[in-house]
């Protein structure tokens, strides 16, 4: 079966197995999809810190890196918005008892796949066979990734 995560497996095969297994569960178990798309996040986000050598925010974690004002810098406002959503949406999975539509899954889905466009551009860490490492800052600005519209077979309604 292909993915619309597929893209990442040659550069970055542990976050794509991540992705896929996301978008298995988008449908049939929202909260697990939740889970693993913030797990991912995670993994970008740290990729970008690596990568860019940025300073580590104040407190190490998820929300302090992404709210950072390095990261802002680094990665313009579209990657900060998408990456808190999906750590909140990730958060309440795991954390709140409430009911997660697969609506949900599916908008985390689509916030997910335009941030792994963008952590695929670095690499693995310490490598960037698929960038030059002379790219110009702002290079992973969301607004100049062609925006692409997720397939949602395994989600669409039965």
């Amino acid at each position: 079966m292909t993915s619309n995560f597929d893209f990442a497996r040659a550069a970055w095969p542990g976050l794509a197995d991540d992705c896929m297994r996301a978008e298995s569960y988008g449908r049939s178990d929202p909260r697990g999809c939740l889970f693993y798309a913030r797990r991912v996040v995670e993994q970008v986000v740290t990729r970008i810190y690596d990568v860019d050598a940025l300073p580590l925010p104040y407190r190490d974690d998820l929300a302090a890196r992404i709210g950072d004002p390095a990261f802002l810098q680094a990665t313009g406002p579209d990657v900060v918005m998408k990456a808190d959503l999906i750590r909140k949406a990730g958060n309440d999975a795991v954390h709140r008892e409430r009911l997660i539509s697969a609506a949900t899954g599916l908008r985390v889905l689509e916030e997910l796949f335009d941030l792994v466009l963008v952590g695929r551009s670095l690499g693995p860490a310490g490598s960037h066979h698929l960038d030059s490492p002379l790219r110009p800052r702002g290079y992973r600005q969301l607004a100049e990734v062609p925006r692409l519209t997720i397939e949602v077979s395994i989600l669409s309604p039965l």
